[in-house]
């Protein structure tokens, strides 16, 4: 690809420059790892690429954990993630990171967070009511301004990665393992986020990506929720789910994209998406739908990056009324935002 031309700085891009190099210098971290002997598995929750996650047991003081145990990558990914898990684990709807486990045997460590009892988000979904959506949502954008205002990028929001406890209302955005710092003028590996959330810069292979992929992805994940199709976007593989991204959001849009932008598109993505298609109306998928919900699925599921809502202009829509506090965006992130509460109320 050339012509990757870097895009319009979005909100918080200074957020690294100011907070200085010891916010997000991850190569100077020297942690602290604790004996193994302290903890015991008591079953796998789960599997992936990069790691495996069990419920354990933390025998000194017999609570439950819950333990990552990382697959051997480059010391510097695993320096990255314990860094931006200490960073997070302050913010709100995050599960803090209590220890590092030296594991002789796989030679990387372990890392031990707090146990969330919980539902599977994709459990809620067929019955999930709207005011506990509307909750859910807006506790992943409250963790999501705090993270990118602080300079992280999550790279990985989907419905594995938000717990939800209905006895409590608690909310977790959790697995922070793809998270980047985020810096302007940057290029990034676009091999991040899982297929059905990927923005498209990362399906075409914009390397100069910002914290609006984070944005995308809530966009699916609401869109999955309000149309009963989890995925929303469901493609074989990228190039298919740009397909199909495009079969709903317009193929002519997408091709003003891609020029406003200046990138050259892959000869594979010109032969597969057609040159000509308009977008579909929200409501022609489902005509029960919320005008607000559409308001937000606009702002959200944009083509162009530059200007797809970021999590302010989210978390201060009318819809979120309901559950939005005074104090849970500063006064001047709504000024820099060029949002006014009052006047999204009226």
């Amino acid at each position: 690809m050339t012509n990757n031309k870097k895009n319009t700085q979005p909100l918080f891009s200074q957020a690294n420059l100011e907070l200085g190099k010891e916010h997000w210098d991850y190569n100077s971290l020297n942690p602290t790892l604790v004996n193994i002997e302290h903890f015991e598995l008591l079953q796998m929750f789960g599997k992936g690429r990069y790691a495996s996650v069990f419920l354990g047991n933390d025998l000194r003081n017999n609570k439950e954990v819950c333990l990552k145990v990382l697959k051997p990558v480059k010391r510097s990914k695993i320096k990255r993630e314990i860094k931006i898990s200490l960073i997070v684990g302050e913010f709100p709807n995050t599960v803090k990171l209590l220890d590092l486990i030296d594991n002789k045997v796989i030679g990387t460590p372990t890392l031990v967070f707090e146990y969330f009892p919980h539902v599977p988000f994709l459990e809620l979904l067929p019955t999930v009511a709207t005011e506990d959506m509307r909750l859910i949502l807006y506790k992943v954008l409250q963790t999501l301004y705090h993270a990118h205002r602080s300079g992280i990028m999550h790279r990985d929001i989907k419905p594995h990665n938000v717990l939800y406890d209905p006895k409590s209302n608690e909310v977790k955005l959790i697995d922070w393992g793809l998270s980047e710092f985020y810096f302007p003028e940057t290029a990034y590996n676009c091999n991040v986020a899982s297929r059905f959330f990927k923005a498209p810069e990362l399906l075409i292979g914009y390397t100069h990506y910002n914290s609006s992929i984070d944005m995308w992805a809530v966009g699916c994940l609401i869109a999955g929720w309000v149309f009963s199709k989890e995925p929303f976007f469901a493609g074989k593989n990228n190039l298919d789910q740009l397909s199909q991204i495009v079969k709903i959001l317009g193929a002519k849009k997408f091709w003003k994209w891609t020029k406003s932008i200046k990138f050259q598109v892959r000869k594979k993505i010109i032969k597969a998406i057609p040159q000509n298609g308009k977008k579909k109306a929200w409501k022609d998928i489902n005509d029960e739908i919320d005008p607000q919900i559409s308001e937000i699925l606009d702002g959200l599921l944009n083509y162009d990056f530059n200007k797809r809502w970021n999590v302010v202009q989210t978390m201060a829509h009318p819809w979120f009324d309901p559950v939005r506090s005074e104090g849970d965006i500063d006064s001047k992130d709504l000024k820099k935002a060029n949002v006014s509460l009052e006047r999204e109320k009226n």
